[in-house]
């Protein structure tokens, strides 16, 4: 078989960051309607930049966490938790599981926007297909304009 089949066949992450939802989330969505095999992925990033939760931000994340995991068991699947670095969780996890591509919803505070683009660059150069959504907001800011 060819890659391009392969490929069409291959299972898609769908990575779970601030987004942890199953109604109306775009990643989700769109990974669901190519019909392939979804994952679905939260890594709790071990990052300097991204700093510690405090005591409310990890009572918040691991009821929204337990919720999500309920949800997505509902529909047949598990929700993968992970700690780490997210470039080499997303390696180890695409490598265990034959994943070509990785889908998420972009964030916007400059942290996120930093690490998602080298993620996404490091990806891409590797042949793995990251596609991000507009997932939190009804515009991009890069399109909203003042007069």
């Amino acid at each position: 078989m060819d890659d391009v089949h392969q490929r069409d066949k291959s299972p898609i992450i769908v990575w779970f960051r601030k987004d942890l939802r199953t109604d109306d989330n775009r990643a989700l969505a769109s990974a669901v309607e190519t019909g392939r095999p979804v994952i679905p992925l939260y890594i709790r990033e071990d990052n300097s930049e991204t700093g510690p939760l405090g005591e409310a931000q990890a009572w918040w994340l691991h009821h929204s966490l337990t919720a999500l995991s309920a949800q997505i068991e509902t529909c047949g699947s598990r929700l993968i938790l992970v700690s780490g670095e997210a470039e080499a969780v997303l390696r180890q996890v695409i490598k265990d599981t034959g994943a070509s591509a990785v889908f998420w919803n972009r964030r916007y505070d400059p942290t996120g926007i930093k690490i998602d683009t080298k993620l996404k660059d490091v990806l891409s150069k590797n042949e793995l297909e990251t596609v991000s959504f507009a997932g939190a907001l009804m515009h991009e800011p890069s399109r909203v304009k003042t007069k």
